[in-house]
């Protein structure tokens, strides 16, 4: 049954990696040969290269970031007892029990109801909370 459920969900990735070197436009079996041209035609799109770069920033800081608050974080709840200990324990935590799209729109409503723009800052902040439950979690283990 594992097989089953596994092939089910990975086989649609595994057939669209394996038609992405196929020659002809329109993907299908049987493939008409060997390619790399969609490749090189990614790659030629600055449209593309500038969001990858994008995305590789924002991962980067926020790995950096992230890592840094959370373990420091993680120390201080395991090594010390502090006036509200559980209470920052809690606040950590909470946004792991919240799913990703209800915090990413309520930052939205929140951030265009004080007017403030939305800028690579925010974005960054956004992903430090998003992140920050799970490297806290695995640095207290």
């Amino acid at each position: 049954v594992t097989l089953c459920v596994y092939t089910f969900m990975f086989a649609p990735i595994v057939a669209t990696v394996i038609l992405s070197f196929n020659a002809s436009i329109f993907g299908g079996f049987p493939m008409t040969g060997f390619s790399l041209q969609w490749y090189a035609k990614l790659m030629e799109n600055e449209a593309v290269l500038t969001a990858f770069r994008t995305s590789l920033w924002i991962a980067l800081v926020t790995a950096a970031v992230t890592t840094a608050i959370g373990v420091v974080t993680a120390f201080a709840l395991v090594r010390f007892e502090f006036r509200g200990e559980q209470a920052l324990s809690t606040l950590v935590i909470l946004p792991a029990l919240v799913p990703e799209t209800i915090l990413g729109v309520g930052l939205l409503v929140l951030l265009k109801a004080v007017d403030q723009p939305r800028t690579m800052l925010l974005l960054v902040l956004g992903h430090i909370m998003l992140a920050l439950p799970y490297v806290v979690l695995i640095a207290q283990a």
